[in-house]
């Protein structure tokens, strides 16, 4: 599976027209959310309006937990240090949500509008929690992941 999906990303790459559409290649959620409005299905399947926001962002969540809850024995906490992991999900055709994999070193790369628009916040992020917890941690304050 990953060398296909690796080797699909090669041959768009390879494409002549690939500069002129690889923006198309990664969607926001708003950009999402708009598509599934403009083609219909949010009526078709009787969506809510934010549905991607909403529904699709909740069941996402759900099966990140089960992943991370169901190897939490494998995640060994150490201060100082996290992990920052990359899922992929794919919806089927009634719009079910299924979690392909995880990856333990997700591609940072930023070869697309909005890829350079997110990740810049998801690292800005992730190291301002870990730094918050770090100085929490130092500070002898107690934390407690969520759940």
């Amino acid at each position: 599976k990953q060398w296909y999906q690796r080797r699909v990303r090669d041959v768009q790459k390879k494409h002549p027209n690939y500069s002129g559409f690889k923006n198309d290649t990664v969607w926001s959620m708003e950009q999402f959310q708009k598509y599934l409005d403009d083609e219909g299905y949010t009526e078709r399947f009787g969506l809510k309006p934010d549905w991607v926001f909403t529904d699709l962002h909740e069941r996402m969540k759900i099966l990140a937990l089960t992943v991370f809850k169901s190897a939490q024995t494998s995640l060994v906490p150490k201060i100082g240090l996290f992990d920052l992991y990359g899922l992929d999900y794919m919806l089927d055709e009634s719009l079910n949500v299924w979690l392909l994999e995880v990856n333990t070193n997700p591609a940072l790369h930023t070869h697309c509008t909005v890829l350079e628009t997110i990740l810049p916040n998801i690292i800005d992020e992730t190291l301002g929690i870990c730094i918050e917890l770090f100085d929490k941690k130092v500070a002898g304050v107690k934390t407690k992941p969520k759940t």
